[in-house]
Protein backbone atom coordinates (compact mmCIF):
# COMPACT_ATOMS: atom_id res chain seq x y z
CA UNK A 1 0.00 0.00 0.00
CA UNK A 2 1.24 3.50 -0.86
CA UNK A 3 0.16 6.69 0.92
CA UNK A 4 0.44 10.13 -0.69
CA UNK A 5 -0.19 13.49 0.95
CA UNK A 6 -2.13 16.02 -1.12
CA UNK A 7 -4.27 19.14 -0.88
CA UNK A 8 -7.78 18.94 -2.33
CA UNK A 9 -8.54 22.62 -1.52
CA UNK A 10 -6.59 25.61 -0.20
CA UNK A 11 -8.12 25.98 3.26
CA UNK A 12 -6.71 27.37 6.54
CA UNK A 13 -5.05 25.20 9.19
CA UNK A 14 -4.59 22.24 6.85
CA UNK A 15 -8.34 21.74 6.53
CA UNK A 16 -7.97 20.97 2.83
CA UNK A 17 -5.29 18.31 3.33
CA UNK A 18 -5.87 14.63 2.67
CA UNK A 19 -4.06 11.32 2.45
CA UNK A 20 -4.50 9.21 -0.65
CA UNK A 21 -4.09 5.50 0.06
CA UNK A 22 -3.42 3.35 -2.99
CA UNK A 23 -3.62 -0.45 -2.82
CA UNK A 24 -0.72 -2.43 -4.23
CA UNK A 25 -3.08 -3.75 -6.90
CA UNK A 26 -5.91 -1.50 -8.03
CA UNK A 27 -8.80 -3.44 -9.50
CA UNK A 28 -11.05 -2.00 -12.20
CA UNK A 29 -14.24 -2.85 -10.31
CA UNK A 30 -13.25 -1.23 -6.99
CA UNK A 31 -14.85 2.12 -6.20
CA UNK A 32 -12.77 4.91 -4.67
CA UNK A 33 -13.69 5.73 -1.06
CA UNK A 34 -13.93 9.12 0.64
CA UNK A 35 -13.35 8.75 4.42
CA UNK A 36 -14.53 11.50 6.81
CA UNK A 37 -13.43 11.69 10.46
CA UNK A 38 -15.62 12.36 13.48
CA UNK A 39 -15.12 14.59 16.50
CA UNK A 40 -18.45 16.32 16.96
CA UNK A 41 -17.71 18.49 13.89
CA UNK A 42 -15.34 20.46 16.15
CA UNK A 43 -12.23 18.31 16.72
CA UNK A 44 -9.99 15.48 15.47
CA UNK A 45 -8.59 15.10 11.95
CA UNK A 46 -7.80 12.54 9.27
CA UNK A 47 -5.23 10.68 11.37
CA UNK A 48 -8.05 9.50 13.66
CA UNK A 49 -9.62 7.46 10.83
CA UNK A 50 -6.43 6.14 9.26
CA UNK A 51 -7.23 2.60 10.45
CA UNK A 52 -10.59 2.75 8.67
CA UNK A 53 -8.93 4.15 5.53
CA UNK A 54 -6.37 1.34 5.63
CA UNK A 55 -9.16 -1.24 5.97
CA UNK A 56 -10.74 -0.06 2.71
CA UNK A 57 -7.37 0.13 0.96
CA UNK A 58 -6.44 -3.38 2.10
CA UNK A 59 -9.59 -4.54 0.35
CA UNK A 60 -8.58 -2.98 -2.95
CA UNK A 61 -10.18 0.47 -2.79
CA UNK A 62 -8.27 3.71 -3.42
CA UNK A 63 -9.06 5.94 -0.44
CA UNK A 64 -9.05 9.70 0.14
CA UNK A 65 -8.87 10.27 3.91
CA UNK A 66 -9.76 13.95 4.20
CA UNK A 67 -9.68 16.82 6.64
CA UNK A 68 -12.31 19.58 6.60
CA UNK A 69 -12.89 22.84 8.43
CA UNK A 70 -13.86 22.32 12.06
CA UNK A 71 -16.77 24.17 13.59
CA UNK A 72 -14.50 25.80 16.18
CA UNK A 73 -12.97 27.72 13.27
CA UNK A 74 -15.77 27.86 10.69
CA UNK A 75 -19.46 27.21 11.42
CA UNK A 76 -21.94 25.21 9.33
CA UNK A 77 -22.09 24.75 6.37
CA UNK A 78 -18.28 24.99 6.06
CA UNK A 79 -17.63 21.32 6.91
CA UNK A 80 -20.34 20.11 4.53
CA UNK A 81 -19.01 22.32 1.73
CA UNK A 82 -15.50 20.96 2.24
CA UNK A 83 -16.68 17.35 2.12
CA UNK A 84 -18.49 18.08 -1.14
CA UNK A 85 -15.30 19.67 -2.50
CA UNK A 86 -13.28 16.61 -1.47
CA UNK A 87 -15.81 14.30 -3.12
CA UNK A 88 -15.72 16.23 -6.39
CA UNK A 89 -11.92 16.36 -6.26
CA UNK A 90 -11.79 12.59 -6.00
CA UNK A 91 -14.38 12.09 -8.74
CA UNK A 92 -12.65 14.53 -11.09
CA UNK A 93 -9.12 13.22 -10.52
CA UNK A 94 -9.45 9.53 -9.71
CA UNK A 95 -7.99 8.32 -13.00
CA UNK A 96 -5.01 10.69 -12.79
CA UNK A 97 -4.45 9.94 -9.09
CA UNK A 98 -4.48 6.16 -9.50
CA UNK A 99 -3.20 5.79 -13.05
CA UNK A 100 -6.05 3.38 -13.67
CA UNK A 101 -9.45 3.51 -15.30
CA UNK A 102 -11.78 2.67 -12.42
CA UNK A 103 -15.39 3.68 -11.72
CA UNK A 104 -15.99 7.41 -11.24
CA UNK A 105 -18.42 6.61 -8.45
CA UNK A 106 -17.65 6.93 -4.77
CA UNK A 107 -18.25 5.10 -1.57
CA UNK A 108 -18.57 7.78 1.12
CA UNK A 109 -17.70 6.60 4.64
CA UNK A 110 -17.37 8.16 8.08
CA UNK A 111 -17.96 7.70 11.77
CA UNK A 112 -19.91 9.69 14.39
CA UNK A 113 -20.18 13.29 13.10
CA UNK A 114 -18.14 12.02 10.15
CA UNK A 115 -20.96 9.52 9.65
CA UNK A 116 -23.37 12.44 9.52
CA UNK A 117 -21.15 14.13 6.93
CA UNK A 118 -20.89 10.89 4.96
CA UNK A 119 -24.69 10.67 4.81
CA UNK A 120 -25.05 14.36 3.97
CA UNK A 121 -22.32 14.25 1.31
CA UNK A 122 -23.42 11.00 -0.27
CA UNK A 123 -27.06 12.05 -0.47
CA UNK A 124 -26.29 15.55 -1.77
CA UNK A 125 -24.16 14.28 -4.67
CA UNK A 126 -25.88 13.15 -7.88
CA UNK A 127 -27.02 9.55 -7.24
CA UNK A 128 -25.14 8.28 -10.26
CA UNK A 129 -21.88 9.42 -8.63
CA UNK A 130 -22.34 7.43 -5.41
CA UNK A 131 -21.99 3.67 -5.16
CA UNK A 132 -22.97 3.66 -1.49
CA UNK A 133 -22.67 5.28 1.93
CA UNK A 134 -21.11 3.70 5.04
CA UNK A 135 -22.03 5.50 8.27
CA UNK A 136 -20.50 4.11 11.45
CA UNK A 137 -22.27 5.19 14.69
CA UNK A 138 -23.51 8.32 12.92
CA UNK A 139 -25.43 11.36 14.04
CA UNK A 140 -27.93 10.37 11.40
CA UNK A 141 -30.70 12.79 12.36
CA UNK A 142 -30.04 15.55 14.90
CA UNK A 143 -33.36 15.80 16.72
CA UNK A 144 -32.78 12.88 19.12
CA UNK A 145 -29.14 13.83 19.65
CA UNK A 146 -29.33 17.50 20.56
CA UNK A 147 -31.02 17.12 23.95
CA UNK A 148 -28.11 15.23 25.56
CA UNK A 149 -25.48 17.14 23.56
CA UNK A 150 -26.56 20.77 22.97
CA UNK A 151 -22.99 22.10 23.12
CA UNK A 152 -21.86 20.33 19.94
CA UNK A 153 -24.68 22.05 18.06
CA UNK A 154 -23.89 25.45 19.56
CA UNK A 155 -20.35 25.00 18.27
CA UNK A 156 -21.58 23.78 14.89
CA UNK A 157 -23.79 26.82 14.27
CA UNK A 158 -22.07 29.44 16.42
CA UNK A 159 -25.29 29.91 18.42
CA UNK A 160 -27.92 27.74 20.12
CA UNK A 161 -29.49 25.59 17.42
CA UNK A 162 -32.97 26.46 16.17
CA UNK A 163 -35.46 24.05 14.63
CA UNK A 164 -34.56 25.44 11.21
CA UNK A 165 -30.87 24.81 11.90
CA UNK A 166 -31.56 21.18 12.74
CA UNK A 167 -33.74 20.76 9.67
CA UNK A 168 -30.94 22.18 7.52
CA UNK A 169 -28.37 19.61 8.67
CA UNK A 170 -30.75 16.63 8.64
CA UNK A 171 -29.49 14.25 5.92
CA UNK A 172 -32.87 12.49 5.89
CA UNK A 173 -34.33 15.50 4.06
CA UNK A 174 -32.08 14.59 1.10
CA UNK A 175 -33.46 11.07 0.73
CA UNK A 176 -35.29 10.07 -2.40
CA UNK A 177 -36.21 6.78 -4.08
CA UNK A 178 -33.09 7.26 -6.22
CA UNK A 179 -30.74 7.54 -3.24
CA UNK A 180 -27.67 5.25 -3.15
CA UNK A 181 -27.53 2.24 -0.82
CA UNK A 182 -26.90 3.12 2.83
CA UNK A 183 -25.14 0.97 5.45
CA UNK A 184 -25.36 2.11 9.09
CA UNK A 185 -23.88 0.40 12.11
CA UNK A 186 -24.66 1.36 15.71
CA UNK A 187 -24.58 -0.09 19.20
CA UNK A 188 -27.54 0.38 21.56
CA UNK A 189 -24.90 0.82 24.29
CA UNK A 190 -23.29 3.79 22.49
CA UNK A 191 -23.00 6.64 25.00
CA UNK A 192 -21.88 9.27 22.46
CA UNK A 193 -24.78 9.20 19.98
CA UNK A 194 -28.16 7.67 20.90
CA UNK A 195 -29.21 4.77 18.70
CA UNK A 196 -32.57 6.49 18.10
CA UNK A 197 -30.76 8.84 15.70
CA UNK A 198 -29.85 6.21 13.06
CA UNK A 199 -33.05 4.26 13.71
CA UNK A 200 -35.15 7.29 12.76
CA UNK A 201 -33.06 7.82 9.63
CA UNK A 202 -33.43 4.20 8.56
CA UNK A 203 -37.19 4.28 9.10
CA UNK A 204 -37.49 7.18 6.69
CA UNK A 205 -35.08 5.64 4.18
CA UNK A 206 -37.00 2.37 4.12
CA UNK A 207 -40.35 4.15 3.83
CA UNK A 208 -39.02 5.70 0.62
CA UNK A 209 -37.88 2.38 -0.79
CA UNK A 210 -34.17 3.04 -0.38
CA UNK A 211 -31.75 0.13 -0.21
CA UNK A 212 -30.50 -0.08 3.38
CA UNK A 213 -28.62 -2.25 5.84
CA UNK A 214 -28.71 -1.52 9.58
CA UNK A 215 -26.15 -3.49 11.57
CA UNK A 216 -26.83 -3.43 15.31
CA UNK A 217 -24.27 -4.91 17.70
CA UNK A 218 -23.16 -4.54 21.33
CA UNK A 219 -19.47 -3.82 20.76
CA UNK A 220 -16.77 -3.46 23.40
CA UNK A 221 -15.10 -0.71 25.37
CA UNK A 222 -16.69 2.69 25.85
CA UNK A 223 -17.94 5.54 23.67
CA UNK A 224 -19.13 4.32 20.30
CA UNK A 225 -17.88 0.80 21.14
CA UNK A 226 -16.50 0.32 17.63
CA UNK A 227 -12.75 -0.12 18.16
CA UNK A 228 -10.58 -3.13 18.82
CA UNK A 229 -8.81 -2.69 22.15
CA UNK A 230 -5.08 -1.98 22.29
CA UNK A 231 -4.65 -1.37 18.54
CA UNK A 232 -2.85 1.68 17.12
CA UNK A 233 -4.00 3.21 14.85
CA UNK A 234 -7.66 2.62 15.73
CA UNK A 235 -9.08 -0.37 13.89
CA UNK A 236 -12.76 -1.32 13.70
CA UNK A 237 -14.00 -4.47 15.38
CA UNK A 238 -13.69 -7.54 13.10
CA UNK A 239 -17.47 -8.01 13.08
CA UNK A 240 -17.92 -4.41 11.90
CA UNK A 241 -15.37 -4.78 9.12
CA UNK A 242 -17.04 -8.01 8.00
CA UNK A 243 -20.49 -6.34 7.95
CA UNK A 244 -19.13 -3.40 5.93
CA UNK A 245 -17.56 -5.73 3.36
CA UNK A 246 -20.88 -7.52 2.92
Amino acid sequence: MKTLSLTYAELPNGAGDADLLLPDEIQRDKFPVLVLHGGGWASMDKKDLIGVAEFFAENGHPVLNANYRLSRNAVWPACAEDCQTAAHYLLDNIHALTGHVIPKRLLVAGGSSGGHLALFTGLALPPECVAGIVAISPIAVPYSDIEPHPERYRLLFGHPATHDDLADIDPARLLSPASPPVFISHSPLDDVVPIESPRLFMEKARSMGCQTMFYEYEGIGTGHRIWRLGITPHRLLPELEEAILK
